[in-house]
């Protein structure tokens, strides 16, 4: 479902928060698997559910990002799931800063074949996304790494020559919230464009070509290692440090954090799409 879910909480009370993170798309390698985040807090609010969708669409709901050639050469990444503090779009700054916890999408496959590197995409973090697969090239074209986006920063996609040597394509690099999207017919500086999509995140996964997807950062407000951010300015409080949103500092008791590649994560009850579930304690 492609929209905001609003849930009012009855009373005030100790709420548990669970996300899933959805998985980017598969195209004979696999998508990476989102991100799991939980943990209970202590409000009576109205709270704003976003969850994403899978990499096998091409709408990037929640900030994973559009593979241009969708089907052919790549797969889009797969949308984050958050809870946050404020609504409208999902991809608004104010919306973005207002986020409580956030479980990762993971970055699209890449099928571009013919000499060309490829490969599975990138899992959803935890709080540093996975670097999609490149592998399979015959050593001699231009291939890149598209990594994942992390607590404070995008994944960026590092594009690489035969000799060793590589290029930062700023124009793929993640962004807060999420993965970005260029297409074949557009002309931006420094980039290439999006053949497997990167997933979103806290912060988005690297999207480009000739690799899979990197994975979206996942973030628990409170957390050790998470950085929050103050909402009304957007700037990071320092590592460890929980967001203030609305003048309110929110810290969580008993987070938990899988990256979508761990063992320990729950099963998503969504599949490869995104799952949210809110239970009173």
């Amino acid at each position: 479902m492609e929209t905001c879910q609003t849930i009012t909480l009855p009373w005030y009370g100790s709420y548990k928060l669970e996300c899933w993170g959805a998985s980017g798309g598969t195209l004979n390698y696999s998508g990476g698997k989102g991100g799991y985040v939980s943990g209970i807090l202590k409000i009576k609010e109205t709270l704003y559910v976003y969850v994403g969708n899978s990499g096998a669409t091409t709408s990037g709901f929640n900030g994973g990002g559009v593979s241009g050639e969708h089907g052919t050469y790549g797969m889009s990444g797969g949308g984050a799931t958050d809870i946050r503090l404020g609504n409208g779009n999902w991809n608004s700054a104010d919306g973005l800063r207002k986020r409580l916890l956030v479980a990762a999408g993971g970055g699209g496959a890449n099928y571009r074949r013919g000499g060309y590197n490829m490969g599975s995409g990138g899992y959803g973090g935890g709080t540093t996304g996975g670097t999609g697969e490149s592998k399979d090239g015959d050593g001699t074209k231009y291939y890149d790494l598209l990594y994942g986006g992390s607590q404070i920063a995008g994944g960026v996609n590092r594009s690489y020559q035969p000799t060793g040597t590589y290029e930062i394509m700023t124009g793929n690099q993640g962004k807060f919230g999420y993965a970005m999207t260029i297409l074949p017919s557009e002309s931006v500086a420094n980039s290439h464009h999006t053949q497997s999509g990167g997933g979103g995140g806290w912060y988005g996964g690297a999207g480009g070509h000739h690799c899979g997807g990197g994975g979206g950062s996942s973030f628990i407000s409170g957390m050790t290692g998470c950085n929050g951010i103050d909402s009304s300015t957007g700037a990071h409080r320092g590592a460890s440090q929980p967001s203030i949103i609305d003048g309110v500092t929110y810290t969580f008791s008993s987070p938990v954090m899988y990256a979508g590649d761990s063992a320990s994560r729950p099963t998503n009850p969504g599949g490869d799409d995104g799952y949210a579930k809110i239970t009173s304690q």
